[in-house]
């Protein structure tokens, strides 16, 4: 709590109103200067994710080390980055040549996401798992991914989400003939 200008009058940093069961929703700008600042404190804390999508490495609930830091990672280094005024947490893959942009992917994902911006990262999720080997498809994916990136991040973006539409549409389509 934070001390208004009236002495001994308390009003909280964040309203009642945007709290919902335990949980804080807090906009994007508000997201990113927290981060901001932790990043620069370099500050470390036990947290702990929902999803699914970097099964096997990391359960659902699953207490893991989260270090703030402004140090780029390196290829992967499981990251916590926001995305739509969310903490995600997924697998760096590649960043372009300028470090202004990179890629990454859930364990349990082919597919990876769309440019995620550096400035975005908050720090290095360390986990007690290693990363399961990947298969040859999704080492391919990856190159590809690294190679667009440098080329043109928008036109690595229309790709991605080129070839999540058309994975979605196949998926529908299968579903039909069960």
């Amino acid at each position: 709590m934070r001390k208004s200008k009236q002495r001994g009058n308390r009003q909280p940093l964040v309203e009642p109103s945007r709290i919902a069961g335990g949980v804080v929703e807090l906009d994007g700008a508000t997201l990113q200067a927290i981060a901001n600042t932790w990043k620069r404190d370099q500050r470390t804390f036990q947290v702990t994710f929902g999803g699914v999508s970097m099964l096997p490495t990391i359960n659902p609930g699953q207490e893991v080390r989260l270090l703030c830091t402004s140090v780029l990672p390196t290829p992967g280094t499981v990251v916590a980055f926001i995305h739509r005024n969310q903490i995600a947490v997924h697998r760096l893959l590649a960043s372009s040549r300028d470090g202004q942009w990179l890629i990454t992917r859930g364990d349990a994902h082919v597919l990876p996401d769309p440019p995620v911006p550096a400035s975005a990262v908050v720090g290095i999720v360390e986990t007690e798992k290693a990363a399961p080997p990947p298969s040859i498809i999704r080492k391919s994916v990856a190159r590809c991914a690294a190679i667009l990136i440098n080329f043109s991040p928008r036109l690595y973006q229309l790709c991605i989400f080129s070839a999540a539409s058309l994975r979605n549409s196949l998926v529908r389509l299968l579903r039909t003939f069960r």
